[in-house]
């Protein structure tokens, strides 16, 4: 008898810890659950915040994959419009930039001591304005005399004109008009005759790399030295930028 009532006590101790458990695990769940799943049971609430877990991390993966669709589109555009955005850039610089030059030019000059042939280095420089040509150069170079020492010109020249731009090559044609000085001495004395001339020059820029360039022009011009007139024809050969 003495064990049946202890089986009984324990029993009925049992019973309010149970209800207590159940109570405790109902309350956790209630609190775990999200907005609007107010008076689910526990299993429910549990099973509703899992799915809306679910369904964010699935809409975060979407988002992060269309950004990564976008990100790759954009950096295709990007890479497909670098070059042509860079080449009107590029043509722009090339068109419009002033370019320099190193020449060298053959030529006869007659005085009235006699006549001489001519080589001559020169600097030229040139404004790149479309079709209008402007440049001008200046020129050193010496005078081959037969009868006597060598002599020196030094002269300086302009020129404009007409140009027709083309991917590599770049045809002209121009009015030219120039000044300079022929020294030379003769019988041991030292002698200075200023050179004045007026003329015609055609040419033609063949580019090479980005803004490098080789040219050859003709020239021809009516001279005068020393109060002699005559014609001078030249042949121009430059390397530049």
């Amino acid at each position: 008898m003495r064990r049946k009532r202890v089986a009984a006590l324990l029993a009925l101790g049992l019973i309010p810890l149970t209800l207590g458990m159940i109570s405790a695990t109902q309350g956790r769940a209630e609190a775990q659950a999200p907005e609007g799943a107010e008076g689910l049971s526990a299993p429910g609430a549990s099973g509703a915040w899992l799915g809306a877990r679910l369904e964010a991390m699935r809409r975060e993966a979407a988002a992060r994959r269309e950004g990564a669709s976008q990100g790759g589109s954009a950096a295709g555009e990007r890479e497909a419009e670098g070059p042509q955005a860079e080449r009107p850039v590029e043509e722009r610089l090339r068109r419009f930039s002033p370019r320099v030059a190193l020449g060298l030019g053959w030529y006869g000059l007659r005085t009235w001591a006699g006549g001489g042939r001519v080589l001559a280095w020169s600097f030229e420089g040139y404004l790149s304005t479309g079709a209008l040509r402007l440049g001008a150069r200046a020129e050193l170079g010496r005078r081959d005399y037969p009868l006597g020492e060598d002599g020196t010109i030094v002269r300086a020249a302009a020129i404009g004109g007409y140009q027709h731009r083309m991917e590599r090559i770049t045809p002209y044609a121009g009015l030219t008009a120039g000044f300079g000085w022929v020294l030379q001495k003769l019988f041991h004395t030292s002698t200075s005759e200023l050179l004045l001339g007026l003329g015609l020059e055609v040419g033609a820029d063949l580019r090479l790399v980005r803004t490098l360039f080789v040219g050859a022009s003709l020239g021809y011009q009516r001279v005068g030295v020393g109060g002699l007139g005559h014609d001078l024809l030249e042949l121009r050969v430059r390397i530049g930028l």
